[in-house]
Order: C-alpha cells, then structure tokens, then sequence
C-alpha cells in the first residue's frame, strides 16, 4: 500500500510524471481540490470527475469514480489492511476491497463508506445530506456488498448493513436502516429497520417527486 499522502495543491493533472508518482489513473477534465488525504491501492477519475476537499480515502481498496461524478468534501472511504485480498470474513466471504461510482452521481458531505467489501453505486444517485454509514463486514453476516442501483436518493443519517442492496429509482427516508436486499425498483423506503412504504414510479416520472436524477436539475 502507499504511504499517506496530503495533497496540499490541487493535482496538475497535465503533468503525467506526477500521475505516473501516485500510480492513479486520473483523467485531464478531472480535479482533486487541496487537502485531501489518498493512499489507496488504486484511483481512478473519469471525464470531470470532481473530489473536493478535506476527504480521506485510504488502506488496500480500489476506488473508482465514474464520468461528472463528485464528492463532497469531509467524506471517508477506508479499507482495513486486515481483510487482505485473500482474507475471508467469519462466513468465508471474500473481501473486494473496493467502491464503484457510477457516472453522474452527487455525494454530499459527511459520509462513511466502509469498502472493506464491495460498495457500487449506480449512474445519477444521490448520497444526500450527512452521516449515513456504508457497511461490507460484521461478525454476524455472511455477505460483504452494498448494492445501490441507479437512479437513487438517499436521505441524510441512513445506515447500510453489509448485504444491503436497493433496485434502481429507489428513495431512502432520512434515517433508515437498510438491513437486507430490495429488488423491486420505484419503491421508497423507510424505517428500522427498512420497508417498502410505497411506489413512487407514477411521482418520479411526472416529477412530482424529486429522486437521484439530480443531474438533470444541475445541467452535469
């Protein structure tokens, strides 16, 4: 694993002898803003891809960020060096050790995503408001994923629990714990632990309710 870095300028992301340095594979449209902290096994930025500041990614993970992507800043993405490549959890699952951004998406502030597993998200979610919590191991589970689909909303503080998965178009009420695997997509969740409450597909597509198409609002 490389060392910590701190990366006290923004990245010259013309200047291919530094991206050769940190051995990441950062596209020139996008940006790494001042004082973040990285040292991941693998970074890669696609076309405008956008990591703000006061982030910190770090331990044996591979991180990708998708095209027009972005982070806000003050978010955490951490990977134990204990779950190893090889390294099986208490049910025998294999740790992934890495998180997947898809293209389009917005995460707010003051997240904590726990790749020790697998996280994807899919193309145009909304990690919104602050302080959910992305989880891939646990003494109790035999899975290490979270699963968003694509087209989603999640709410400020919800909670994730390894094996977590939510189908595309799906909105996460603030607060929510998801506990287990939701196939059905336009539904919208809430509670703790986390239900279907309701379709949404008629006020998503009249756009009487607003889901993870925050792109389309931003003109990304």
């Amino acid at each position: 694993m490389q060392i910590l870095k701190r990366l006290t300028e923004p990245l010259d992301l013309a200047e291919a002898d530094y991206r050769w340095a940190l051995g990441y594979e950062i596209h020139p449209t996008a940006r790494v803003d001042a004082l973040s902290f990285i040292s991941v096994a693998r970074l890669v930025l696609g076309p405008g891809a956008h990591l703000e500041r006061f982030n910190l990614f770090s331990g044996p993970l591979s991180l990708t960020v998708g095209a027009r992507s972005s982070i806000a800043s003050s978010n955490q993405i951490r990977c134990g060096i204990w779950t190893g490549a090889a390294a099986p959890s208490d049910h025998g699952a294999r740790y992934q050790q890495r998180m997947v951004v898809g293209d389009g998406c917005r995460i707010s502030p003051g997240h904590f995503f726990d790749a020790n597993g697998e996280i994807l998200i899919g193309d145009r979610c909304w990690i919104a408001g602050r302080g959910s919590q992305f989880w891939t191991h646990g003494a109790s589970t035999p899975r290490s994923t979270v699963h968003i689909g694509a087209d989603c909303f999640i709410g400020s503080a919800c909670r994730f629990a390894p094996g977590a998965a939510i189908a595309d178009n799906t909105v996460v009420s603030l607060g929510s714990v998801v506990t287990r695997s939701f196939s059905t997509p336009y539904r919208l969740l809430g509670g703790v632990p986390a239900k279907e409450l309701r379709d949404i597909e008629d006020d998503i597509t009249s756009k009487r309710l607003f889901a993870g198409r925050w792109t389309e609002a931003s003109g990304v």
